[in-house]
Protein backbone atom coordinates (compact mmCIF):
# COMPACT_ATOMS: atom_id res chain seq x y z
CA UNK A 1 0.00 0.00 0.00
CA UNK A 2 3.01 2.21 -0.64
CA UNK A 3 5.02 3.28 -3.02
CA UNK A 4 9.02 3.23 -3.03
CA UNK A 5 11.98 3.41 -5.22
CA UNK A 6 13.93 0.21 -5.44
CA UNK A 7 11.40 -1.84 -2.81
CA UNK A 8 13.09 -5.48 -4.12
CA UNK A 9 16.77 -4.18 -2.51
CA UNK A 10 14.73 -2.43 0.47
CA UNK A 11 12.98 -5.94 1.08
CA UNK A 12 16.19 -8.00 0.82
CA UNK A 13 18.01 -5.84 3.30
CA UNK A 14 15.57 -6.18 5.58
CA UNK A 15 15.36 -9.76 5.29
CA UNK A 16 18.86 -10.48 5.26
CA UNK A 17 19.16 -8.81 8.83
CA UNK A 18 15.91 -10.29 10.37
CA UNK A 19 17.25 -13.92 9.25
CA UNK A 20 20.41 -13.59 11.02
CA UNK A 21 18.47 -13.44 14.30
CA UNK A 22 15.96 -15.95 13.57
CA UNK A 23 18.58 -18.43 12.48
CA UNK A 24 20.65 -17.59 15.50
CA UNK A 25 17.77 -17.50 18.24
CA UNK A 26 16.25 -20.81 16.17
CA UNK A 27 19.60 -22.72 16.79
CA UNK A 28 21.14 -21.42 19.91
CA UNK A 29 17.75 -22.24 21.63
CA UNK A 30 18.64 -25.73 22.02
CA UNK A 31 22.62 -25.11 21.70
CA UNK A 32 22.95 -26.55 25.23
CA UNK A 33 20.81 -29.29 25.20
CA UNK A 34 21.87 -30.28 21.67
CA UNK A 35 25.15 -30.49 23.53
CA UNK A 36 24.74 -31.83 26.90
CA UNK A 37 27.04 -35.20 26.56
CA UNK A 38 29.72 -32.56 25.92
CA UNK A 39 28.79 -30.25 28.48
CA UNK A 40 28.97 -33.31 31.08
CA UNK A 41 32.12 -34.84 30.02
CA UNK A 42 34.25 -31.47 29.36
CA UNK A 43 34.96 -28.95 31.30
CA UNK A 44 34.43 -25.07 29.55
CA UNK A 45 32.95 -21.97 29.42
CA UNK A 46 29.32 -22.94 28.46
CA UNK A 47 28.58 -19.51 27.02
CA UNK A 48 30.56 -20.80 24.13
CA UNK A 49 27.62 -22.72 22.81
CA UNK A 50 25.52 -20.37 21.73
CA UNK A 51 28.22 -18.02 21.16
CA UNK A 52 29.78 -20.34 18.28
CA UNK A 53 26.08 -20.13 17.21
CA UNK A 54 25.84 -16.49 16.71
CA UNK A 55 29.51 -16.76 14.93
CA UNK A 56 28.59 -18.97 12.20
CA UNK A 57 25.38 -17.34 11.49
CA UNK A 58 26.89 -13.63 11.15
CA UNK A 59 29.43 -15.80 8.81
CA UNK A 60 26.36 -16.84 6.86
CA UNK A 61 24.97 -13.33 7.33
CA UNK A 62 28.12 -11.66 5.57
CA UNK A 63 28.58 -14.04 2.95
CA UNK A 64 24.84 -13.27 1.93
CA UNK A 65 24.88 -9.50 1.15
CA UNK A 66 27.26 -10.63 -1.95
CA UNK A 67 23.80 -11.44 -2.96
CA UNK A 68 22.53 -7.92 -1.48
CA UNK A 69 25.61 -6.00 -3.64
CA UNK A 70 24.48 -8.21 -6.98
CA UNK A 71 21.18 -6.55 -6.43
CA UNK A 72 22.51 -2.96 -5.53
CA UNK A 73 24.38 -2.98 -8.56
CA UNK A 74 21.31 -4.01 -10.85
CA UNK A 75 18.93 -1.05 -9.84
CA UNK A 76 22.52 0.93 -9.81
CA UNK A 77 22.38 2.55 -6.28
CA UNK A 78 25.20 4.18 -5.15
CA UNK A 79 27.20 3.42 -1.86
CA UNK A 80 28.03 6.29 0.01
CA UNK A 81 30.23 6.93 2.50
CA UNK A 82 27.98 5.55 5.51
CA UNK A 83 29.27 2.18 4.49
CA UNK A 84 31.85 3.09 6.85
CA UNK A 85 29.08 2.59 9.90
CA UNK A 86 28.70 -0.94 8.92
CA UNK A 87 31.00 -2.30 11.04
CA UNK A 88 29.49 -0.94 14.24
CA UNK A 89 25.88 -1.90 13.37
CA UNK A 90 27.13 -4.99 12.54
CA UNK A 91 28.60 -5.29 15.88
CA UNK A 92 25.48 -3.91 17.54
CA UNK A 93 23.47 -6.43 15.97
CA UNK A 94 25.93 -9.50 16.80
CA UNK A 95 25.69 -8.30 20.89
CA UNK A 96 22.24 -8.00 20.41
CA UNK A 97 21.77 -11.31 18.98
CA UNK A 98 24.10 -12.96 21.95
CA UNK A 99 22.25 -11.29 24.36
CA UNK A 100 19.13 -12.85 23.54
CA UNK A 101 20.55 -16.42 23.10
CA UNK A 102 22.35 -16.47 26.38
CA UNK A 103 18.72 -15.96 28.45
CA UNK A 104 16.88 -18.14 25.81
CA UNK A 105 19.82 -21.15 25.82
CA UNK A 106 19.66 -21.16 29.58
CA UNK A 107 15.89 -21.01 29.95
CA UNK A 108 14.90 -23.77 27.46
CA UNK A 109 17.17 -25.93 29.77
CA UNK A 110 15.05 -25.60 32.70
CA UNK A 111 11.78 -24.87 30.53
CA UNK A 112 11.84 -27.13 27.27
CA UNK A 113 8.83 -25.00 25.90
CA UNK A 114 10.73 -22.66 25.13
CA UNK A 115 11.62 -23.96 22.31
CA UNK A 116 8.32 -23.82 20.95
CA UNK A 117 7.68 -20.27 22.11
CA UNK A 118 10.14 -18.48 21.09
CA UNK A 119 9.07 -20.10 16.98
CA UNK A 120 5.84 -18.54 17.58
CA UNK A 121 6.97 -15.22 19.20
CA UNK A 122 9.36 -14.42 16.32
CA UNK A 123 6.26 -14.82 14.06
CA UNK A 124 4.68 -11.99 15.85
CA UNK A 125 7.87 -9.94 15.94
CA UNK A 126 8.79 -10.10 12.36
CA UNK A 127 5.78 -7.75 11.79
CA UNK A 128 6.38 -5.30 14.57
CA UNK A 129 10.04 -4.75 12.77
CA UNK A 130 10.16 -2.94 9.55
CA UNK A 131 11.60 -5.40 7.69
CA UNK A 132 8.37 -5.79 4.70
CA UNK A 133 7.73 -1.53 4.82
CA UNK A 134 9.83 1.40 5.95
CA UNK A 135 9.30 2.68 9.93
CA UNK A 136 8.30 6.37 8.61
CA UNK A 137 4.74 4.38 7.81
CA UNK A 138 4.56 3.65 10.89
CA UNK A 139 2.01 5.98 12.52
CA UNK A 140 3.78 9.51 14.59
CA UNK A 141 1.76 8.65 17.75
CA UNK A 142 3.09 5.15 18.35
CA UNK A 143 6.26 5.16 16.34
CA UNK A 144 8.60 6.52 19.97
CA UNK A 145 7.45 3.15 21.26
CA UNK A 146 7.72 1.37 18.05
CA UNK A 147 11.67 2.16 17.93
CA UNK A 148 11.85 0.44 21.47
CA UNK A 149 12.52 -2.33 19.36
CA UNK A 150 15.96 -2.49 18.80
CA UNK A 151 15.56 -4.48 15.70
CA UNK A 152 13.40 -1.51 14.41
CA UNK A 153 16.81 0.51 14.49
CA UNK A 154 19.19 -2.13 13.46
CA UNK A 155 16.95 -2.83 10.51
CA UNK A 156 16.71 0.91 9.40
CA UNK A 157 20.67 1.61 10.12
CA UNK A 158 21.52 -1.33 7.91
CA UNK A 159 19.01 0.43 4.93
CA UNK A 160 21.27 3.73 5.79
CA UNK A 161 24.55 1.98 5.78
CA UNK A 162 23.67 -0.03 2.51
CA UNK A 163 21.60 1.63 0.46
CA UNK A 164 22.04 5.58 1.66
CA UNK A 165 19.02 6.27 3.25
CA UNK A 166 18.26 8.30 6.07
CA UNK A 167 19.60 7.20 9.28
CA UNK A 168 17.09 6.79 12.23
CA UNK A 169 16.81 9.62 14.70
CA UNK A 170 19.79 9.66 17.08
CA UNK A 171 17.18 9.58 20.09
CA UNK A 172 16.70 5.97 18.17
CA UNK A 173 19.90 4.78 18.01
CA UNK A 174 20.66 6.04 21.62
CA UNK A 175 17.44 3.81 22.75
CA UNK A 176 18.88 1.17 20.77
CA UNK A 177 22.31 0.86 22.40
CA UNK A 178 21.33 1.23 25.83
CA UNK A 179 18.99 -1.50 25.72
CA UNK A 180 20.79 -3.77 23.99
CA UNK A 181 23.78 -3.62 26.50
CA UNK A 182 21.43 -3.99 29.13
CA UNK A 183 20.39 -7.26 27.34
CA UNK A 184 23.63 -7.79 26.87
CA UNK A 185 24.59 -8.10 30.36
CA UNK A 186 21.58 -9.15 31.46
CA UNK A 187 21.83 -12.50 29.87
CA UNK A 188 25.17 -13.05 30.47
CA UNK A 189 24.32 -12.65 34.40
CA UNK A 190 21.44 -14.67 34.03
CA UNK A 191 23.28 -17.36 32.01
CA UNK A 192 26.26 -17.31 34.81
CA UNK A 193 23.80 -17.38 37.83
CA UNK A 194 21.36 -20.50 36.87
CA UNK A 195 24.64 -22.29 35.68
CA UNK A 196 25.19 -24.59 38.34
CA UNK A 197 20.98 -24.91 38.04
CA UNK A 198 20.82 -26.05 34.76
CA UNK A 199 23.72 -28.88 35.09
CA UNK A 200 21.16 -30.53 37.37
CA UNK A 201 18.39 -30.00 34.40
CA UNK A 202 20.60 -31.00 31.51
Amino acid sequence: RFKMKNYPVFLLTGILAWNFLQMSTTTAVSSLTRNYNLIRKVKMPREIFPLADVISRMIEFILSLAILLIFIVYYKIHITVNIIFFPIVLILHFFFIYGINLFISNLNVLFRDVQRLQSVFMRFWFYATPVIYPASKVPESIRSYYMLNPMAVIVETYRAVLLGTAFPDTIYIAEAIVIIAALYIFGLFFFIKNERIMLKFI
